[in-house]
């Protein structure tokens, strides 16, 4: 069992709380966001991606359906870290940079990629604790929203497209519970005799049951441990949605 407690700091003389992190520059967050994405959309991991969901497509309606799209805890993409070339940029500007081809290879499917109001088409969503004013700012132009928790929760349903690299929280426990989404992006839901390694987002019997009945599963080429263990869930045809 883990125990964990939040901490804040605050000014000793105010008693205010004092951010946990120092937000870089927004020009500086801009510019590593757009190398990201320039990066990511030429790695086979991108192509191989784009490829799958385009010939899924053809014979599964259920892509066509989706209209929102939501992102759990990526991380910020604002605060400063310790210089590591190996890991820059950080995962989380990965994992948003996914988020937009998704939303782009999805306009693609419903034929909407040129459509003037493309944002209101294939709303974008991500929760997650960390994010600052920098973000917000930066992740509003690309045409994603923020949202508190529980709102990414309340946004989810049968036509949303959920991406997810490994949490600390149980998110694929919360939207088994919730929805059956179209499209699934998450960490590998292993047998049960494979499941040995201690994690806030276990897998479950009920979680191993949904997959198995109602979705198709593709293997997600990571890219530089970016991502993790990862894999594509598409929500069969025949499959049934999610009892209210």
């Amino acid at each position: 069992m883990h125990i964990c407690h939040e901490m804040e700091r605050q000014d000793k003389e105010t008693g205010n709380v004092l951010p946990g992190f120092v937000s870089q520059p927004i020009e500086v967050v801009e510019d590593m966001l757009k190398s990201t994405i320039q990066i990511w959309e030429t790695t086979e991991s991108c192509k191989r991606l784009r490829t799958i969901l385009t010939a899924a497509a053809k014979n599964n309606d259920n892509l066509r359906d989706i209209s929102k799209i939501v992102g759990f805890a990526f991380g910020d993409i604002s605060s400063e870290r310790k210089s590591d070339s190996a890991l820059a940029p950080p995962r989380s500007y990965f994992q948003h940079a996914l988020l937009l081809t998704l939303r782009d290879v999805l306009l693609q499917i419903k034929g909407e990629e040129n459509s003037n109001d493309s944002t209101d088409k294939l709303r974008c969503f991500v929760q997650d604790p960390s994010y600052q004013d920098v973000d917000d700012q930066v992740l509003k132009k690309s045409g994603i929203t923020i949202l508190e928790d529980p709102d990414g929760f309340l946004e989810t349903d049968d036509s949303t497209a959920v991406l997810s690299f490994a949490p600390n929280v149980p998110v694929r426990q919360i939207v088994c519970d919730i929805a059956r989404p179209a499209l699934i992006i998450w960490d590998t839901v292993k047998p049960e005799k494979k499941t040995d390694i201690v994690t806030t987002d276990p897998d479950s019997n009920r979680l191993r049951e949904m997959v198995n009945d109602s979705y198709d599963m593709f293997e997600f080429q990571d890219y530089e441990r970016r991502f993790g263990n990862v894999a594509i869930y598409i929500r069969r045809p025949s499959a049934p949605a999610a009892a209210n």
